[in-house]
């Protein structure tokens, strides 16, 4: 069970304790096998719209459980498992948090006069430390992929944001 078998072994990577690790080993497992049992391992373990599963609240795709909520949001479309084989809810709600991820690391680079994703909740609270701008690139290129059939396609948009946040890590940037 996982009650006693977590135990911290660096300074990170210990936001969620072993929670976000076994929602995303449970994931790959499904992926692997198509195993029912570690499918319902995940339907239990992973919930992408929590607030609770974000760093601070709201850095989506954190960590191991973005990890998880990008692999169940791909499994059909890399050809690891048939679309009927995901559970639809789970499935909307991961492909919501890739775009709404997406939604945010545009409006970052927006506001930035760098074109870098920054956060404004980091600006606000005047305590930053470690960035990487193509982290945001990522976020911004994984949402790249999906459809937007509900509305106009934000894809060119996205774009330019992934570059304009790689131009920064690149040294663009003061």
């Amino acid at each position: 069970g996982k009650d006693g078998a977590y135990q911290k072994i660096t300074h990170y990577g210990d936001d969620y304790m072993h929670d976000d690790e076994y929602a995303w080993a449970a994931c790959e497992l499904f992926l692997a096998t198509a195993d029912e049992k570690y499918h319902q391992e995940v339907i239990a373990g992973l919930h992408p719209s929590e607030p609770d599963n974000r760093k601070w609240g709201w850095w989506r795709l954190y960590d191991a459980y973005g990890c998880a909520i990008r692999s169940y949001g791909f499994g059909a479309r890399s050809g690891r498992v048939k679309k009927e084989q995901l559970q639809p809810l789970l499935l909307d709600q991961c492909e919501s948090e890739i775009q709404s991820a997406g939604e945010d690391q545009l409006r970052r680079a927006n506001e930035s006069a760098y074109g870098t994703s920054f956060p404004r909740e980091t600006k606000q609270a005047r305590t930053a430390g470690w960035y990487f701008s193509g982290d945001a690139a990522f976020d911004l290129a994984v949402a790249y992929q999906l459809d937007y059939p509900e509305m106009k396609d934000p894809r060119p948009k996205l774009l330019e944001a992934l570059i304009s946040n790689l131009n920064y890590e690149e040294g663009c940037n003061p």
